[in-house]
């Protein structure tokens, strides 16, 4: 888990371990959350988190313009065009992808707080769960986190594989593309 920013409770601040009617006060794991299905059945949602981060030569304002000027995200993350707007309850969309193979990732911003934080909540079919862009300065340079807490829903009964079976695929893969992506970042800033 990454350390907070300073002033702040960190990414999975938004999904803390609750305790579930009728379970005797016990709590679910941290990362865990009950959400209401579709149909009105509750499933339990796992987040996966995955963090990068990458230290780059400049304050941060100019690390939060580049990070957050969504028209510029397809020079560093790559295969992803992205448009969208500033400031909580602004929309964003994300096609990632190599011709018609791909996806939409839409998102709502809600969290804004230049030059240090911005929280998206992704609400699209293939991608769940939240994005967390922090922004730390640390003396001559600026740290540049990006988190992803990526909702797995699945019943109780397959939390368990479902979730390690992330944990060695989803993680991995994503954290390589995340790696990926801040490397390219920086060469920008």
């Amino acid at each position: 888990m990454i350390a907070p920013a300073a002033g702040s409770s960190g990414p999975l601040a938004a999904v803390p371990g609750r305790a579930r009617a009728g379970s005797g006060g016990l709590s679910e794991p941290s990362g865990a959350r009950w959400a209401t299905g579709g149909r009105g059945y509750r499933e339990l949602v796992s987040a996966l988190e995955i963090t990068s981060r990458i230290q780059v030569r400049a304050d941060p304002q100019r690390v939060w313009e580049l990070a957050m000027d969504w028209s510029r995200q397809r020079e560093w993350v790559p295969a992803t065009v992205v448009r969208g707007g500033t400031g909580v309850g602004a929309q964003v969309v994300a096609r990632t992808g190599v011709g018609p193979a791909g996806f939409t990732d839409t998102m709502v911003i809600t969290e804004w707080e230049p030059p240090r934080r911005c929280v998206v909540q992704h609400t699209g079919r293939v991608v769940r769960g939240r994005g967390v862009f922090e922004v730390v300065p640390h003396g001559e340079v600026s740290e540049f986190r990006w988190t992803e807490l990526i909702d797995l829903p699945v019943p109780a009964s397959l939390r368990p594989a479902a979730t390690v079976i992330g944990r060695w695929t989803v993680v991995p893969l994503t954290r390589l593309g995340l790696d990926y992506a801040l490397r390219r970042f920086a060469r920008l800033v």
